[in-house]
């Protein structure tokens, strides 16, 4: 049989010639969906393949040479029921009815107007909850990764304010600028400090997060850090200026400090001023056990306020 006979052939609506692939290479509509995305720069939820003008399911099977239509479908308007529902699959991690939603289509960067307490734009919502299978299906239908215009909450920031580290690998590879900035002019690495989680800051600082960025208060992530040697000794390593100061604390920590320009004591100073006698007396061991009481209870904090926020939409499992 002619190989040329063997092809899937796809149409734009206008006639015009898109793509040319072999049987072979395609198993379900759905896997050419997502092969055409790079050639017309539409997710696939977005695309409506026609034969005969009939429109084919994403799970199709594609066995035989066939002429196909490719149809580019807008976001259409949802009800306030609809966004209810998009909201609350997302805040519960109900992958199949937020690709659901999404194959209507909805818009993956829509904001839901109910919630009143931070922006709440679909990828913020799983980030804060740390549905990482929802967070990839919101990113393959391009929702935004930084700050929508006039926000001031990204998802990686909410995710990092509840330690959702897998949430925070994912944002980062994705593009995420990891020195955004909330309104209180606090960064990813600066709440990653603050719940004492090393493997977050660690995550933040090879994607170049600045350590001393301060807050509205002045704080630092090192200031957050003040009672956690291992994220105090990883932040040490950063420069922090010219001048070195007090190399006796330094060590007693295991890494660097600097001061500013002008004097002023970096947060390190602070932080080993009070366990530089603990480390030298064996007292480390009561330093973790505060540690660890000190980062639960952010983490409780920062999970009452996002489930207060968003209530209305995550379904709570009976006991």
């Amino acid at each position: 049989m002619d190989p040329a006979a063997q092809m899937v052939c796809v149409r734009m609506a206008s006639g015009e010639d898109l793509a040319v692939i072999p049987c072979k290479e395609l198993s379900t509509v759905r896997a050419l969906k997502e092969k055409l995305q790079a050639l017309c720069g539409v997710p696939r939820f977005r695309q409506r393949l026609l034969l005969d003008g009939r429109s084919l399911g994403d799970e199709v099977k594609l066995q035989e040479p066939a002429d196909l239509q490719l149809v580019l479908v807008s976001f259409f308007e949802a009800s306030d029921a609809q966004q209810q529902d998009f909201a609350t699959a997302i805040a519960n991690g109900f992958q199949r009815q937020v690709e659901e939603a999404l194959c209507l289509p909805q818009d993956p960067n829509c904001t839901f107007e109910q919630i009143k307490s931070f922006p709440a734009t679909p990828l913020n919502i799983a980030a804060a909850y740390g549905h990482v299978g929802v967070m990839r299906l919101l990113l393959e239908a391009r929702a935004i990764v930084n700050n929508l215009p006039n926000s001031s909450a990204s998802p990686l920031l909410l995710a990092a304010r509840v330690g959702q580290q897998k949430a925070i690998r994912l944002l980062l590879n994705a593009g995420a600028r990891a020195d955004t900035t909330d309104s209180d002019q606090r960064t990813a690495l600066w709440y990653a400090s603050r719940l004492g989680d090393p493997r977050n800051v660690r995550l933040l600082l090879e994607a170049k997060a600045n350590p001393s960025t301060r807050d509205r208060e002045g704080k630092t992530p090192l200031h957050m850090a003040n009672g956690n040697l291992a994220i105090a000794r990883r932040l040490s390593y950063h420069k922090w200026s010219r001048h070195r100061a007090q190399p006796q604390v330094a060590r007693a920590v295991g890494g660097e400090v600097y001061e500013f320009e002008g004097g002023h004591e970096v947060p390190l100073d602070e932080a080993a001023d009070q366990h530089t006698a603990m480390v030298a007396h064996g007292g480390y061991a009561r330093s973790v056990t505060r540690r660890k009481r000190n980062k639960k209870v952010h983490e409780l904090h920062n999970a009452d306020l996002r489930d207060a926020a968003l209530a209305p939409f995550a379904e709570r499992k009976k006991s």
